[in-house]
């Protein structure tokens, strides 16, 4: 359920909605109760059947689970579907890391345990257009930019399900260095690298994600980059 490659086609509708989002239900509870694929559910329109042309996306955007990857310019808010009918290539953004230790940084407090012991991670606050997600795991839009903050001591940053030479960039304010990709020397030369790589001003760490493919069926493939503090 957690793809931005469910796709239709060749699709007809008579006296219906073509698409509609209900209000989620706890009894559809899936992945362990946390409901992923519901909070991020796309449709991938392969042939324009829903008006937006091939390949177009079908994004949740109800209110309360909006995707990070609808925006006004690329996308048609459908409000009586609760959702955003997107034009532009659509996968998938997963964020992982290290819990931050106890007593790190100034004023920092323990992290609250889990059960069996372990410490909870720091959240993790993805912003984009003047509005703030606290997700993990969403769909994401290529070509788009994405302040990353959070208290981790480390990240990582995967995609997956984008197309050949997509990408994304991640503002990062507070991490200092990446584990793997190109350095450059401005932001404008980043953004103009067709590899995935990275560039450090004053106050964050900036990375530019490409994508080297999207898998076999459009499910896996893609890149994935490790920052640090």
């Amino acid at each position: 359920g957690v793809s931005s490659n469910n796709a239709i086609e060749k699709v007809k509708f008579i006296n219906a909605k073509p698409v509609y989002f209900p209000p989620m239900e706890r009894k559809w509870g899936n992945d362990l109760a946390a409901s992923t694929a519901w909070k991020t559910a796309a449709i991938r329109d392969r042939d324009g059947s829903l008006g937006a042309g091939p390949d177009s996306y079908v994004l949740i955007n109800d209110g309360v689970y909006d995707s990070i990857a609808a925006d006004a310019q690329a996308c048609e808010i459908k409000p009586t579907w609760n959702a955003a009918l997107c034009k532009g290539d659509v996968g998938r953004l997963n964020i992982g890391g290290a819990p931050r230790a106890a007593g790190a940084g100034p004023g920092a407090p323990a992290p609250a345990a889990r059960a069996g012991g372990a410490p909870a991670q720091a959240p993790v606050v993805l912003s984009r257009n003047g509005r703030d997600y606290n997700v993990t795991g969403t769909n994401v839009r290529a070509g788009t930019e994405i302040k990353v903050t959070t208290e981790r001591p480390s990240v990582s940053l995967s995609l997956s399900e984008l197309d050949a030479g997509s990408w994304v960039i991640f503002q990062l304010p507070g991490f200092t260095t990446a584990a793997s990709g190109a350095a450059q020397d401005s932001l404008d030369a980043l953004r103009k690298a067709s590899a995935t790589s990275y560039y450090k001003d004053k106050d964050a760490l900036w990375v530019k994600v490409v994508s080297p493919d999207n898998g076999t069926f459009g499910l896996g493939g893609g890149a994935s980059l490790q920052v640090s503090r």
